[in-house]
């Protein structure tokens, strides 16, 4: 319990923003987020809960996500579905699949608890990625709740794995 508690809030820390205007988005951000964790909750419980393989997962999972993609898209005013920059965004896309595939099988032989949430440290290269690489401008303030947002994450994941 600890353990995730220290991961819950380092990625809070990670994403500290000085003078923050959360403004009218802040209910229907909050909204999507609640919707997105229930999904992501029953994406990764599903299968241990039904006893099924990592194979028997692939397919289906994949056929939802394209669904659902699908039906997101329909909601747009000017949807883009197949302009140039969707098919440039197919490599993230190809990314996840492979990163989907090794949660899938984390999952089936480490279990949700430590498979998934271990997974879930791309928190910490995400973020430093976005610092190092994308050059993301930040305060110094923002840094040090980053730095330590990181090193709670990595010091949960760590527990995490011993618990294994």
């Amino acid at each position: 319990m600890g353990a995730l508690i220290l991961i819950v809030v380092g990625i809070a820390l990670t994403a500290y923003q000085e003078d923050s205007d959360q403004g009218s988005n802040f209910k229907k951000g909050m909204i999507y987020l609640l919707i997105s964790s229930l999904g992501f909750v029953a994406y990764a419980s599903f299968p241990t809960a039904f006893h099924l393989g990592g194979w028997d997962m692939v397919f289906p999972q994949s056929v939802a996500i394209f669904i659902t993609m699908l039906i997101l898209c329909s909601f747009e005013h000017d949807s883009q579905l197949f302009a140039a920059k969707t098919w440039q965004n197919m490599a993230t896309g190809v990314c996840f699949a492979i990163a989907n595939l090794g949660i899938i099988f984390s999952n089936e032989i480490n279990g949700v608890a430590v498979g998934y949430t271990i997974s879930q440290l791309n928190v910490v290269i995400s973020t430093l990625g976005g610092l190092w690489i994308l050059h993301e401008a930040k305060t110094p303030k923002e840094v040090r709740f980053i730095i330590t947002g990181v090193i709670l994450v990595v010091a949960g994941g760590i527990m995490i794995g011993i618990t294994k």
